[in-house]
């Protein structure tokens, strides 16, 4: 039996949820950036809760993304002292500009991606309107509520709209009719679609003006895209100019550890970074070795991250612990607690220490897991789901593309090979 005797956290529930939701709304004025700074002092409830469980003891931390915020801390606090030391102009709120630059373009291209996809569906819509493809069919599958037809009839019609087949008998039109449309190139809206939209002549007028605004809208994106970007690229170029050469060594360790400097300073760091930064302590604290003034803060600068990869390698396991293990981590995230603010007394704590703190605790105490059920499954698959993409984008019908997709990960769900890098030629 899992058991801890030195920690006892209080069951979560949802009302104080709903508590601490109100008291941090009054004391942040109902504005969103305050409510997410304050967050900290309000057991990190900056918003609604989305989906009420019976019990908040379910819900999983995600551990992956309280990795990539603390361990962006860390080296956040390591640029801190490398720029002091550096004594270079790029402050606070340069930086602050840097991020705000990089939000707004991030969310101005995901706007963007958005409005591309609706004006795909909608021509897609226009097409089936408007096409000349064949509407005669051989088939025996009739989507019809109730289909009264022989198996050996095989006069059907597709509608437009819905992209459903019906045997003729089954929603009353002639074969006389079915081959007017078929010879010219007509179109048909079956009696179910009609009744819901009204006259299909009305309905292409409508789709017609949606593209031209849909269009129109992802004109005026892309401008306000490129505009961000150019605004980041010029800020980004700002930081670099003003950049001393301490700072510089800073980039060219962690791109040797395989840490892209735009993927640091973009605050885009992914897990495979965090990864990298937590089992290469030493190479990447090489920096206070040859800089007497970083050196006094190298020890314990060492002691945080290994006191972090400690836990990391614990909460990132993808299986049940131990007894033994499930105490050193909720023992290891206790003790993290008080050294941090000890050791570093001037900087914030962020939301994301809260929730390593006491909600990883609470939860591995419970379930005696944390890495099994954690988001890291999930986002491991990005690479697979963009490639799939990648491959079956072309597919316009949606339907003809899941079915593909779907055949395709089936078919190659134990193909995973692992290939070893050959090693460079020094």
């Amino acid at each position: 039996m899992f058991f801890i005797s030195d920690c006892n956290f209080e069951k979560r529930e949802v009302e104080s949820f709903i508590t601490d939701l109100a008291e941090n709304i009054l004391h942040s004025g109902g504005i969103p950036e305050t409510l997410s700074k304050n967050g900290k002092h309000h057991h990190s409830v900056v918003g609604n809760i989305l989906v009420q469980p019976s019990d908040m003891g379910h819900v999983c931390p995600p551990v992956l993304h309280i990795t990539l915020g603390l361990v962006l801390k860390f080296l956040g606090i390591l640029t801190k002292w490398v720029r002091s030391v550096d004594n270079s102009n790029i402050g606070e709120e340069l930086q602050q500009a840097l991020d705000t630059a990089m939000v707004l373009l991030y969310e101005s291209q995901h706007e963007l991606n958005d409005l591309k996809e609706q004006l795909q569906d909608v021509g897609s819509l226009l097409q089936k309107l408007l096409g000349k493809e064949s509407k005669l069919k051989e088939s025996d599958e009739c989507e019809a509520i109730h289909c009264i037809a022989s198996k050996s009839d095989r006069d059907m019609v597709c509608c437009d709209i819905c992209d459903k087949w019906y045997h003729n008998r089954c929603i009353n039109v002639t074969s006389e009719q079915l081959e007017n449309i078929n010879s010219t190139d007509g179109n048909f809206t079956c009696i179910f679609c009609v009744q819901d939209i009204g006259s299909k002549q009305n309905l292409e007028e409508y789709f017609l003006k949606l593209r031209l605004e849909l269009s129109q809208m992802v004109s005026d994106k892309k401008n306000e895209v490129q505009l961000n970007a150019k605004k980041h690229a010029e800020i980004q170029d700002k930081i670099e100019s003003m950049k001393g050469p301490i700072e510089k060594e800073l980039d060219s360790i962690l791109e040797h550890l395989g840490i892209e400097r735009q993927a640091y300073h973009s605050q885009s760091l992914v897990g495979n970074h965090c990864h990298k930064i937590l089992h290469n302590i030493d190479k990447l604290c090489v920096i206070f070795d040859s800089h007497e003034l970083l050196a006094p803060n190298k020890d314990k600068f060492v002691l945080l991250l290994k006191k972090y990869k400690d836990i990391y390698d614990l909460m990132t396991a993808s299986r049940f612990l131990s007894t033994d293990e499930g105490q050193t981590l909720v023992s290891n995230c206790i003790n993290f607690g008080q050294f941090f603010p000890l050791n570093f007394p001037t900087e914030s704590l962020p939301i994301k220490f809260h929730l390593l703190t006491v909600e990883v605790p609470r939860f591995v105490k419970r379930w005696h897991t944390i890495g099994l059920m954690s988001e890291q499954g999930l986002e491991s698959i990005h690479n697979v789901c963009n490639n799939v993409h990648r491959r079956f984008c072309c597919v316009r019908d949606k339907a003809k593309q899941l079915g593909l997709v779907y055949t395709h990960l089936a078919c190659n769900r134990t193909k995973v090979s692992y290939k070893k890098k050959r090693p460079s030629k020094e």
